[in-house]
Formats: C-alpha cells, structure tokens, sequence
C-alpha cells in the first residue's frame, strides 16, 4: 500500500490545507509496535482496502476512513490503569490530533470519541448515519493469516 498517497488524498478530502507527514509516520510506527500480532499495518491495510469496496454506503466516507486509521492505533498489552481502554485511548488521540492540526471541529469530533457512532460487531462494522451493516471481515480475521504487506 502507498501509504503516504492515501493519506494525502485522505487529509485533503477531511479539509486539511497541508497533510501531516509526522502523523502519518507515527500512526505506522505504532501499527509496526511489537508486541502486535493482529492490529498490526496489515491489519490497517486490509481494514482499509476492504473499505475501499464499500465507502459508497458511506455518508461521511472521509471520516469513517480516519477512524479506520487511529481505530487500533493505541495498543496497550499491560496498562498501567485498569481503565484502560485501548479504542477509547485510539480515539482520544484521533479527536486531539486533528483538532490540532486545523482539521475542522465536526469532522475531527466525530472522528475522535464517538468513532463516527461506528459500532463495532463481531465481522462487520455499523455507520450508524447510513442504513447498511457492511461485512468488514479484517477487524475479526484470524490471527494466522498469510502476510500481504
């Protein structure tokens, strides 16, 4: 996958003026985190390859994309807090970054904290906004799966 390519055409679509390289690199970095064996970037790359034949069903495609990049970003084995909460930290993250780097408000909000009111479910993903429940089979692919990044 070009990563670089699809979050320019990713951050120019959210209606960010310059895409943020730095972002970027981190959000790989930590999808390339060992311990990781599932939310790993092949994990991204299928989540958002699958989306690509299904980001028509979307109403908000730009934000239900994002989502799928910060949806694992944040990948704690053994907090420190019991609390913890890797997708609810993932989207804390999302919300602060965007915000940050001058992405609008709504867009950034409901990428953040309500993850679009996405529901995940075991092998499909909920886009409360639009009607369809879409199969997104790489969030619960098994473990043992051939190498395709």
């Amino acid at each position: 996958m070009d990563w670089p390519a699809r979050w320019h055409r990713l951050w120019h679509s959210l209606g960010g003026s310059q895409p943020d390289d730095r972002l970027l690199a981190e959000l790989l970095a930590r999808y390339a985190e060992p311990p990781r064996a599932y939310h790993t970037l092949q994990h991204l790359a299928e989540c958002l390859s699958h989306f690509d034949g299904v980001c028509a069903l979307a109403q908000r495609p730009s934000e239900v994309e994002v989502t799928l990049w910060f949806h694992d970003a944040i990948y704690e084995t053994q907090p420190r807090d019991p609390g913890h909460d890797n997708e609810e930290a993932s989207a804390q993250w999302a919300q602060q970054a965007l915000l940050a780097r001058g992405i609008a408000p709504a867009k950034a909000c409901l990428s953040g904290r309500r993850f679009l009111a996405l529901s995940f479910r075991v092998g499909q993903i909920t886009n409360a906004r639009t009607a369809p429940t879409v199969p997104l089979y790489p969030l619960t692919a098994p473990a043992a799966r051939p190498e395709t990044t």
